[in-house]
């Protein structure tokens, strides 16, 4: 495969796959930065599915999504895969674990 034919394979997954997947035992979300899945029921866990995030917004949507899911009492994983932005995602989300 060609680096194109990758990329718009990537994009297809994304789209499909993170920004438009709905759970049945969830609601979903959607921001202009984060697509969230809330549980329908009690003391099921949540999730970030898909984030837009930048160096400069980064720790403020971390930190709201984190404030967000604790006010709404549940648990959450953010999903994140290698490609997204910003580049340092992944230890920024573990540096509030």
């Amino acid at each position: 495969m060609t680096p194109a034919e990758i990329e718009t394979l990537r994009q297809l997954y994304t789209t499909y796959e993170r920004i438009e997947s709905e759970y049945p035992d969830t609601h979903r979300e959607a921001t202009a930065y984060v697509v969230r899945h809330l549980p329908k029921r009690a003391h099921s866990s949540g999730s970030v599915a898909y984030s837009q995030l930048t160096t400069a917004n980064a720790d403020a949507l971390i930190d709201a999504q984190i404030a967000y899911f604790e006010e709404f009492g549940c648990d959450f994983e953010w999903k994140h895969y290698d490609y997204d932005l910003p580049p340092d995602l992944k230890a920024r989300l573990a540096a509030w674990l």
